[in-house]
């Protein structure tokens, strides 16, 4: 009976400390955490330097992090595009792959019963670009660079409830400059896209 006390009591100690040790933080309401798949078209703005992939297929991940009361946070993400396309007749293909990292600051907006969400956003990137020449399923040209830029967007979503939406995103990039086969030019683009997103 005395080690049926003794239980009890060591067992009644460790569920108090549980309690005490639980941590509070683990979900802030005051923020907003979303996340989102971008897909959408890339137009490379210098359009003779990249003809005739010049309208890359462009899709990105992004998570954006906003105080709930006042809508400005941050965001962070990266994003591939790519496009290929023949040159002239002799079975060439052109082929440009890009990717991007990048990260700023962002200011949202919340309408209509906080379902409609218009959004600004303005930071820096770094832009990766490959383009090569294939004939045949062989590699016979290649070159490679890389680019610190700098983006601007601006986009609206329509929350669905549950924490779903749906939107669309305009987004630029520019400052940029890349020397791909002895020549100079830059990655500078728009991009249109579709937004899927989630948020908690």
């Amino acid at each position: 009976m005395r080690f049926a006390r003794v239980l009890a009591a060591f067992a009644a100690c460790a569920l108090s400390s549980c309690v005490v040790v639980t941590p509070e933080w683990a979900y802030d309401p005051e923020l907003v955490v979303r996340g989102t798949v971008e897909l959408g078209t890339q137009r490379m703005r210098d359009d003779g330097y990249w003809t005739p992939t010049d309208e890359p297929f462009a899709i990105s991940g992004l998570v954006d992090v906003r105080d709930r009361e006042s809508g400005f946070g941050g965001e962070f993400g990266a994003g591939l595009a790519f496009d290929d396309a023949d040159v002239g007749t002799t079975g060439t293909d052109a082929e440009l792959s890009m990717g991007e990292l990048f990260g700023g600051a962002r200011q949202t907006f919340s309408l209509l019963g906080d379902r409609l969400h218009p959004y600004v956003a303005f930071g820096a990137a770094v832009v990766t670009v490959t383009a090569r020449l294939t004939q045949g399923g062989w590699v016979y040209d290649e070159d490679d660079d890389a680019s610190f830029g700098l983006y601007a967007r601006v986009g609206a979503y329509w929350n669905f409830g549950g924490g779903f939406d749906l939107g669309v995103d305009l987004r630029r990039v520019f400052a940029t400059d890349v020397e791909l086969a002895g020549a100079g030019g830059d990655v500078d683009s728009s991009r249109l896209a579709i937004v899927f997103g989630w948020s908690i």
